[in-house]
């Protein structure tokens, strides 16, 4: 059993890897953004954790994902531009990669479409 930190959990597939990783009875603790979130994350066995990856420092990061055994990063824009998706999938991947190291952990999985979501289709500008 291994204590298992999702950065965005309570996403499509963040919420499907809490699921699956409580079932096998692994300690799942989940970064959530906005309030309606903790319940989908509590509902499903996983430590609530609130914070937001445009609004956190990396010390505060590190703090809440330290006692930890591996970081999974799933977090994503859903869509919303590419503003949001280079603050989410670009600085807030930097800014979780680097508390994940301050904490010390040595166990970090990216989960990424790219490039997959891209093959054989044509590229927006912003991808």
């Amino acid at each position: 059993m291994q204590a298992i930190f999702i950065v965005g959990s309570a996403g499509k597939l963040g919420l499907r890897l809490v699921k699956n990783l409580t079932s096998m009875r692994h300690v799942v603790n989940g970064l959530y953004r906005r309030d309606e979130q903790s319940s989908l994350l509590k509902d499903n066995s996983a430590m609530a954790i609130k914070g937001c990856l445009t609004g956190i420092t990396v010390e505060q990061l590190a703090e809440k994902i330290a006692g930890n055994d591996v970081v999974v990063f799933t977090a994503g824009a859903g869509g919303a531009g590419i503003e949001v998706t280079n603050a989410v999938g670009g600085t807030g991947l930097e800014l979780s990669v680097n508390a994940a190291i301050l904490a010390g952990i040595r166990r970090f999985i990216l989960v990424s479409v790219f490039p997959e979501a891209a093959r054989n289709k044509g590229l927006s500008e912003g991808f």
